[in-house]
């Protein structure tokens, strides 16, 4: 029963946060999209947190098997973005995990411990972070 609940928002999370960036035209705009409707779904569903958490102890196989789907999929999408020269080369893997993590203490942060979404100004300076950081380098000779 617990791992079909862990299956269930896991689930539920990938479709909330495909439906989210489905109309995006730039990678740059699927990273936004996707940190606010995490932090919305977070919100939503406030028991996401510790029900992961404590998959790790139930069922360790069902704990990693959560964060690798999530972080397939999203590899994915940041490999078709690189090759697009939409945002910088790099192993999509790391960088997915990278993000994920960003994403995931923005939300323990706020959501788990303040039992609120981030202000504004949060999620817009982690929007900015993510933004300078997975920008593309400048062509050799253009302005920075």
């Amino acid at each position: 029963m617990f791992g079909q609940l862990v299956r269930h928002l896991s689930q539920q999370l990938r479709r909330a946060l495909g439906k989210a960036i489905a109309d995006a035209d730039h990678r740059l705009d699927v990273e936004e999209l996707g940190v606010r409707e995490f932090i919305r779904f977070s919100a939503e569903h406030r028991d996401l947190y510790q029900i992961v958490s404590e998959s790790q102890f139930i069922d360790p196989e069902l704990f990693r098997w959560y964060y690798e789907r999530l972080a397939r999929g999203y590899s994915r999408g940041l490999r078709q973005a690189m090759d697009a020269g939409e945002v910088v080369e790099n192993d999509p893997e790391t960088v997915s995990y990278c993000l994920m993590g960003a994403s995931h203490f923005l939300g323990i942060r706020w959501v788990a411990w303040e039992k609120r979404e981030p202000p504004e100004h949060v999620i817009q300076a982690t929007v900015d972070f993510i933004r300078r950081a997975l920008a593309p380098d400048p062509e050799p000779g253009s302005e920075p």
